[in-house]
């Protein structure tokens, strides 16, 4: 797997495809230079750090920047309001 970099989350689109349970779209922007070093995965978390879901990116998007990727299947409990996206 690549290293990490700076990876920007640009845009999150959260759709509930069943109760509890959504779909992310989300955008990213990275300064991906090829195999050995490029954004390779992304996570929502709850505010206190609780990963729901992960969505790994098993290769580079040097020449399709920025990118969208969805995360099906995200189940969040009923007392989380809030997630946080993050890229790495």
């Amino acid at each position: 797997m690549g290293q990490r970099v700076h990876a920007d989350v640009l845009q999150v689109r959260a759709t509930r495809t069943a109760p509890g349970v959504f779909r992310f779209d989300v955008t990213i922007s990275s300064p991906d230079t090829g195999w050995k070093e490029y954004a390779n995965a992304f996570r929502v978390k709850t505010l206190d750090n609780q990963v729901l879901g992960t969505r790994i990116l098993y290769h580079p998007h040097v020449n399709e920047q920025p990118f969208t990727r969805s995360l099906t299947g995200v189940k969040i409990p009923p007392e989380v309001r809030q997630v946080v996206v993050d890229a790495r």
